[in-house]
């Protein structure tokens, strides 16, 4: 672990989790490059040091698959080749799914996964910026116009132990960068469900079922583009109940849009 890792982490933390008034919008530039000087950017995937304003060495670049235009439209897995519009990969063709349009931003497999596992059980909120960035670059392949963000939820339970919810911290950063909408409170966890993290599709689905319900008017977003923002995507199961709650709401459409996109290609 190289000496100017532990600093940086700290700095990118704080500036991470606050909000910065109108005003900090044009001193934050000249901040970050001060503490530049001092700390320099370090590679999100291995720590190392960086030049310039990226944010991952080349090593690790090359070790994280882009999700592209060549990529099914209801859940973002590569597909090979140059694809149709609208085409559909293996998975979504066997298990059809509920909602309107779907993407990631990369694959979760190699410098992808373990970035979605550091975020997820490290306290790894420094990679939310950069992430919330790839993420609103991918939800150009949704083609909603001024959508709500939903962050999947929670249960209050997991939100203790877990201390944040790296959905929700995805979410406010996204509408942070794009000045979009979102609402962490609309859609809400009231159970609890074990891990699903080695559960069969069908598991997962019937442990999520009847876990999610809407807090607040329903048609607090009617005839609104709404996405629904998660780290991962497996089975699409979590979306699936998201979904089917959230229909309630009767929005325009329902997109889901993930950090990774678990791809069983692999």
């Amino acid at each position: 672990m190289r000496r100017w890792y532990w600093p940086n982490r700290l700095v990118n933390h704080i500036l991470a989790l606050f909000f910065f008034p109108a005003a900090m919008s044009v001193a934050l530039p000249s901040l970050r490059n001060a503490i530049d000087l001092f700390y320099p950017p370090l590679c999100l995937g291995c720590g190392e040091e960086l030049v310039g304003n990226e944010r991952l060495c080349p090593a690790c670049w090359v070790n994280v698959r882009f999700v592209g235009q060549s990529s099914c439209f209801l859940c973002g897995d590569v597909l090979p080749g140059d694809v149709e519009e609208d085409f559909a990969c293996d998975s979504c063709l066997r298990t059809p799914r509920i909602w309107d349009r779907g993407t990631a931003a990369m694959l979760y497999r190699r410098t992808g996964r373990d970035l979605v596992l550091r975020l997820k059980h490290q306290d790894r909120l420094d990679l939310v910026p950069p992430a919330a960035g790839w993420m609103l670059s991918a939800m150009a392949r949704l083609n909603v116009e001024n959508p709500v963000l939903i962050p999947v939820p929670l249960h209050k339970s997991r939100l203790w132990k877990r201390r944040y919810n790296q959905s929700a911290a995805l979410a406010k950063h996204m509408a942070r960068q794009g000045g979009l909408d979102w609402d962490g409170q609309f859609l809400q966890r009231q159970s609890a469900t074990p891990s699903l993290g080695h559960r069969t599709a069908e598991e997962r689905a019937v442990a999520l079922a009847g876990t999610m319900a809407l807090h607040g008017p329903n048609d607090r977003y009617a005839g609104r583009d709404l996405v629904v923002v998660d780290d991962v995507m497996a089975s699409g199961a979590t979306f699936t109940e998201s979904t089917r709650v959230l229909r309630a709401a009767k929005p325009k459409s329902i997109s889901v849009l993930s950090l990774a996109r678990v791809s069983y290609k692999d």
